[in-house]
C-alpha cells in the first residue's frame, strides 16, 4: 500500500526517541496496541507529534477524547505491538 501511495515507510521500534526522531524528520506513526490502555482488543491509531513536555498527541478513531490530550510515553509503551513511520 506505501508503494501505491508514494509514501516512505520504515519499522520503528517501541522507543521514546525512535519517536520523536522520526517525527522531527517528518514523519507520522501507525502505531498498533493491543490490550490496555486504549482498548480491550487490537487497534491502530496515529501518532502525529508531541508537545514541549515530551508528550506524544494520538489520533484515536475510536475515542475522541483520547485525541484531545496528549500522552506520556509510560501510558502506552507496555500496549505497542508493532509502530511503522511513514511520509510522502
Amino acid at each position: 500500500i506505501a508503494n501505491e501511495y508514494d509514501l516512505e515507510l520504515k519499522d520503528l521500534p517501541n522507543s521514546k526517541n525512535k519517536i520523536t526522531e522520526a517525527l522531527d524528520d517528518g514523519y507520522s506513526i501507525i502505531v498498533s496496541v493491543g490490550p490496555g490502555t486504549f482498548t480491550t482488543v487490537s487497534h491502530v491509531m496515529l501518532i502525529v507529534d508531541y508537545d514541549n513536555q515530551g508528550r506524544f498527541l494520538i489520533y484515536d478513531p475510536n475515542n475522541l477524547n483520547n485525541s484531545e490530550k496528549s500522552w506520556n510515553f509510560d501510558e502506552f509503551t507496555q500496549d505497542i505491538k508493532k509502530m511503522w513511520a511513514f511520509k510522502r
